[in-house]
């Protein structure tokens, strides 16, 4: 845990943990620090569940706050999704983080860095009409570099399902 000294010390590097605060950084124009890769279609019969893999990629010499983050100070990554009528995503779950400390900081922060994957959960009730969908949302992240933390952030996505009978048929058409 981050002690009380270093965690208003990381709060002031991090000036940028909330859009309206004064001081946070925004990323130099056209420089994305993440982004969501592409997501394989999912095939889940009516009444049946499935898990999805959500890849993200932390741009090089980046690094986003991991989930838990290590202070309450700090904007962790995070999966947002908009309501899907007959479709409950569960709990995400993230990657183990990887440590890392801050220039002029004594205690490491819990990031992501690379390729990451987050596990989604999601079930569907058994009276959906089979067909394509797409599940939509957000992933909310909060980049730093090896100095300074920048303004949080969020990159849309798009979860496609196929959604089968109990025999496995899907219409002709989308809906």
């Amino acid at each position: 845990m981050i002690r009380a000294g270093a965690a208003l010390a990381l709060a002031l590097a991090c000036a940028a943990c909330g859009t309206d605060r004064p001081g946070g950084e925004r990323s130099p124009a056209g420089r994305e620090h993440l982004t969501v890769g592409a997501i394989t279609a999912a095939t889940v019969p009516a009444g049946g569940a499935v898990e999805v893999a959500i890849p993200v990629n932390v741009a090089d010499g980046f690094h986003v706050q991991a989930n838990p983050a290590a202070s309450e100070f700090l904007v962790p990554l995070e999966l947002r999704l908009r309501p899907l009528p007959g479709v409950a995503p569960g709990a995400p779950r993230y990657p183990a983080a990887e440590p890392y400390r801050l220039q002029g900081s004594d205690d490491p922060l819990l990031t992501y860095a690379g390729t990451i994957t987050i596990a989604l959960p999601l079930a569907v009730d058994p009276g959906v009409r089979a067909g394509r969908v797409a599940l939509r949302g957000t992933v909310r992240y909060q980049a730093c570099d090896a100095t300074r933390c920048y303004v949080p952030s969020e990159v849309p996505l798009e979860i496609p399902l196929v959604i089968v009978d109990g025999a496995g048929l899907t219409p002709t058409s989308s809906p």
